[in-house]
């Protein structure tokens, strides 16, 4: 079965990732210096310190047989100390081998266990396949530079400074389109909540590569005048494709804050959606709400 880190390799070496296979019995691989040198150079122009070490095997039944190790991980095993050189051509390199989980670099003592970063999403998959799920985020997305820059940008022109003319309402148009498309926040709902969804409360399908499939819906209406604060995740929901379609189309009300989510109208039903998430304790996996100290995201009828 061909690896999904094989079949991207090419994109993923474009955006400056370190992509190499591992030999199927035995997990040896080898790091060039100048390829790693290169792959940095190119990570730094695609806005990152460093290039990730995604390492895929040439022989498995999952397609998601891979390591995406993590750059500041792997910057401080790839040392002088560390690296050797061929007797061959001179080339320098790092002989390392990954295997059930643990990383061991030569001249080095010890292993690192990089077990969690199996399987993780690679950086170009979002363009590419048309999967959004990533890890989840080191902060809460609404502190990254992207969305603070939108934020700010939609305070001013929200503010009671701004007459709502039509060219301000347009500018405003412009700023929630590019919050709309799939972004930080709409990748830490899906981490945070999982899969299912919120209205119907059913898991959604499974995909070819092994995820379930859900949908970001926006409560408010980007297209119209929404709320000051709707670049927040608590002002979005996960649902399946059809119920995603129902919240579009049909006679839905508009939301109403309670303490730690909404009540919706759809039809001639009251709907209640759990948006809040606790603060002080945010987990990186989606599916184990209680031992990340989060609510559960179930749809209760209000």
């Amino acid at each position: 079965m061909t690896s999904i880190a094989d079949g991207l390799r090419q994109d993923l070496e474009a955006r400056g990732e370190y992509v190499v296979k591992a030999n199927a019995s035995t997990g040896w691989f080898a790091v060039f210096l100048a390829t790693w040198r290169h792959q940095i150079e190119g990570a730094r122009r695609d806005g990152r310190e460093g290039p990730n070490l995604v390492v895929y095997r040439t022989k498995s039944d999952d397609i998601r047989d891979h390591y995406v190790v993590l750059h500041s991980v792997i910057r401080d095993l790839l040392v002088e100390g560390t690296m050797t050189s061929s007797e061959v051509n001179g080339s320098q390199r790092w002989n390392l081998t990954l295997k059930n989980g643990k990383l061991h670099v030569s001249h080095r003592g010890g292993e690192v266990d990089v077990s969690k970063y199996h399987g993780a999403r690679l950086l170009v998959e979002g363009a590419a396949t048309g999967i959004f799920e990533e890890a989840a985020p080191e902060k809460h997305p609404v502190d990254s530079p992207e969305i603070v820059q939108l934020k700010r940008q939609l305070e001013e022109l929200q503010s009671a400074r701004q007459p709502q003319t039509p060219e301000v309402l347009q500018k405003i148009q412009r700023v929630l389109k590019i919050y709309e498309r799939p972004s930080s926040i709409t990748r830490y709902v899906k981490q945070t909540r999982g899969s299912t969804c919120q209205f119907c409360g059913e898991l959604g399908f499974v995909k070819r590569n092994g995820k379930r499939y859900s949908e970001v819906h926006h409560l408010f209406h980007l297209s119209k005048n929404p709320p000051p604060n709707c670049l927040a995740p608590e002002y979005l929901v996960v649902l399946c494709a059809t119920c995603h379609r129902r919240m579009q189309y049909a006679d839905v009300g508009e939301p109403v804050r309670e303490v730690n989510g909404w009540h919706v109208r759809v039809d001639d039903t009251e709907h209640r959606f759990v948006v809040e998430v606790n603060k002080a304790k945010r987990c990186a996996v989606a599916d184990r709400p209680r031992e990340c100290g989060q609510v559960e995201f179930n749809v209760t009828p209000a």
